[in-house]
């Protein structure tokens, strides 16, 4: 496919019990030089992939990804002060883009579409759920916004509502046919929800029920999260910047810049 790369190639294997296990070789990457180890230096089980690490309670929140099948991934406390692992919870998938933590709980959705609540003192599952992500195949790069009680989770393609206090499903949309998972982050504002698919423009949602509000078919072809300031929604895409009225999704204008200066 067009996104295949020369450095990397997947070797699958059918063991004779008939399980399966699959890993990625990836060639000619030289080891990295040591840098300076600040003040500790924690080895986790496997590697981070988008997934900014987050910092609450004195502690440092931080999630693993994995390119091979079984999956070893999980999310982790480390005491800030020491590096120290305080606990470990197994994921079903790798979380690939930004948890997010609130009342004393953090809040996590996987490649496989499932959202976790963990306490986040000593890593207790509250809760669990897989809603439906619309899209195929099935995953997604996207990251969870808490706001007023509620989880939104899911892509670009299908967004979902959860209660934030039992993970009970409160709204969900209908499948975006013209749009592609990014791994955007959604965006709270005011009464909306700022949704961001990779290929189609921007949307916005009513956070009480999920209707659409309005949608601007502009910015395409971005990966880049929206910023708020004031009124106004700014993003970036391949052609430029773009400024758009936050209520009502209308195009204020627009910064052509240098087909060579991508600012996506």
């Amino acid at each position: 496919g067009i996104d295949s790369s020369p450095a990397a190639v997947r070797k699958t294997c059918i063991h004779d019990d008939g399980t399966l296990s699959s890993v990625m070789l990836y060639n000619d990457i030289t080891k990295a030089e040591e840098g300076d180890p600040g003040v500790w230096r924690t080895q986790l089980d496997n590697r981070i992939l988008f997934s900014t690490p987050l910092y609450a309670e004195g502690a440092v929140f931080a999630a693993t990804f994995s390119d091979g099948f079984p999956k070893n991934t999980a999310i982790y406390r480390l005491d800030a002060a020491a590096g120290k692992i305080c606990w470990k919870y197994d994921t079903v998938n790798g979380v690939k883009n930004d948890m997010a933590y609130a009342d004393g709980r953090l809040y996590a959705q996987d490649s496989f579409g499932w959202v976790y609540c963990l306490q986040a003192d000593d890593g207790t599952c509250i809760w669990k759920t897989c809603p439906d992500l619309g899209g195929c195949p099935h995953h997604t790069d996207a990251g969870v916004l808490v706001s007023d009680g509620m989880v939104f989770t899911g892509s670009g393609r299908k967004v979902t509502a959860l209660s934030a206090d039992t993970g009970e499903m409160l709204w969900t949309t209908e499948r975006n046919r013209s749009g592609d998972d990014s791994p955007t982050r959604f965006v709270r504002f005011r009464d909306m929800l700022i949704v961001s698919p990779q290929w189609y423009g921007i949307y916005a949602l009513d956070i009480r029920t999920g209707k659409r509000l309005w949608e601007n078919r502009d910015p395409w072809y971005r990966t880049s999260t929206p910023a708020v300031w004031g009124n106004m929604l700014y993003t970036a895409n391949r052609d430029g910047l773009e400024c758009i009225e936050g209520e009502t999704g209308i195009t204020i204008f627009q910064h052509k810049t240098d087909p060579k200066q991508d600012v996506n």
